[in-house]
């Protein structure tokens, strides 16, 4: 169980299935390839199970024999998902080449360009998004800005330009899959966003303002009440805590992905 072993790591897997999915959205893909991006986001670092805890919890820079060994995970991981038998191709991709980068700096192949397919590049991005910006317990994230900037610095090495310009317009003000509360109270997840109405994404509604959670798909394009004066206007009030509201963002988007 990797939660048991290194709790920050079942948290960025989480948290890159989410990305994952959300950006998926954005680029505009099915199901199938949403589902494969979920499951890539969620496994991707499954591999480090095999590394020692004293690796994955080390309070600092690691040395050289330690970034060797933790390297090492994304063939482990692939290892350990073939037992199983049954995994997407896709998956095995995502979760073995990661780390691969356009200008051929990656590992564990050093592939370069469009020789890496996009779903690799999708999860290597929301990647190291959420490494950046998650407070680790030697050091503060980043502000989310200041990673979407240093992203963008680096475009024609890391992910490309065009993907990368993708990724920052899909995140916006309200990043997609972030849980919002909105001025009536209610809990949403914000579902896409749109460079022309940063302030009001589209959200699919998860929880009523007295708490009891919706039993069907709800989704409200903010941006469309806002124009319409026939219609109650709604307003993010601001981004809450998933764990502090027990909400599963993963398994909600999930959800909508199958009722599509």
């Amino acid at each position: 169980n990797l939660r048991q072993r290194d709790e920050y790591t079942a948290n960025h897997c989480l948290n890159v299935c989410v990305l994952a999915i959300a950006f998926g959205r954005h680029l505009g893909l099915g199901r199938e390839e949403l589902e494969a991006l979920g499951l890539g986001g969620l496994l991707h670092d499954v591999g480090k199970m095999r590394t020692p805890e004293a690796i994955l919890k080390k309070p600092g820079v690691l040395s050289k024999a330690e970034r060797e060994i933790i390297r090492r995970h994304p063939d482990e991981g692939v290892e350990l998902l073939s037992r199983e038998g049954g995994m997407p191709k896709a998956v095995l991709e995502m979760v073995r080449l990661h780390h691969e980068r356009v200008n051929g700096k990656g590992y564990p192949l050093g592939l370069t360009g469009d020789v890496i397919p996009r779903p690799v590049l999708v999860v290597g991005i929301c990647d190291v998004y959420d490494a950046m910006t998650s407070d680790r317990a030697y050091q503060e994230g980043i502000p989310p800005d200041r990673v979407l900037r240093l992203l963008f610095e680096r475009a024609d090495q890391d992910f490309g330009q065009e993907l990368t310009e993708a990724f920052i317009r899909c995140l916006g003000i309200y990043p997609a899959g972030s849980l919002v509360e909105l001025d009536d109270g209610s809990l949403a997840v914000v579902v896409s966003a749109s460079p022309e109405a940063r302030l009001h994404p589209v959200v699919m509604l998860v929880r009523h303002p007295d708490g009891r959670l919706y039993d069907r798909r709800v989704m409200l394009n903010l941006a469309e009440l806002a124009r319409d004066n026939t219609r109650e206007t709604r307003n993010i009030r601001h981004v809450v805590n998933p764990g502090a509201h027990d909400i599963d963002v993963a398994a909600v988007l999930a959800a909508d992905i199958a009722a599509h």
